[in-house]
């Protein structure tokens, strides 16, 4: 049997990582894989360069052999950094004697040209889905700003987890 590495990322601490997980798991029983280990990033951008470092552990991993396929839910799980992100993130786990799987582009796994072009072209939709999402969020945030609105949780919420006063709202309170 082959070893596996699973990879589950979620941006924010809402998305529930056992979505990906319980899915990829079910996939490697039926490919014969055996999982020894399992990567997983909650609230971690790819927008941001936030999982580089459990990137590279991965990669490293691979290298010493501890797997040798690493599933992933979908590409755009691996990085949403540049439209090469994914291609290059592939290319350094060949390099480790390692094969991503991708879960719903099962393109993924053949070789050649044009697996290396759709591997492009959805590192070019994740990362201008990046961008198109952080847009709206600050024109959101202009428009309540403009309107004298306030911005971010309100004295009196309901919700009293301790939130962050950084990133977009902490620039717009300025």
């Amino acid at each position: 049997m082959t070893d596996a590495g699973l990879w589950v990322r979620g941006s924010n601490q809402d998305q529930h990582l056992a979505n990906q997980e319980n899915q990829l798991r079910e996939w490697a029983s039926r490919r014969g894989l055996t999982v020894v280990r399992t990567f997983r990033l909650q609230g971690v951008s790819a927008f941001k360069g936030e999982h580089r470092s459990v990137l590279d552990d991965a990669v490293a991993a691979a290298h010493e052999g501890e797997f040798q396929v690493l599933l992933v839910w979908a590409l755009d799980r691996l990085d949403r950094e540049s439209p090469i992100g994914p291609f290059e993130i592939m290319h350094r786990f060949r390099l480790a004697g390692c094969d991503v799987l991708s879960l719903t582009e099962p393109w993924a796994a053949m070789d050649g040209p044009f697996s290396d072009l759709m591997t492009l072209i959805v590192g070019w939709f994740a990362n201008f889905e990046s961008q198109r999402r952080s847009e709206r969020i600050k024109a959101g945030l202009e428009r309540r700003k403009a309107q004298g609105l306030p911005i971010g949780r309100q004295p009196g919420a309901k919700d009293r987890k301790k939130r962050r006063r950084s990133g977009y709202v902490a620039r717009w309170e300025k």
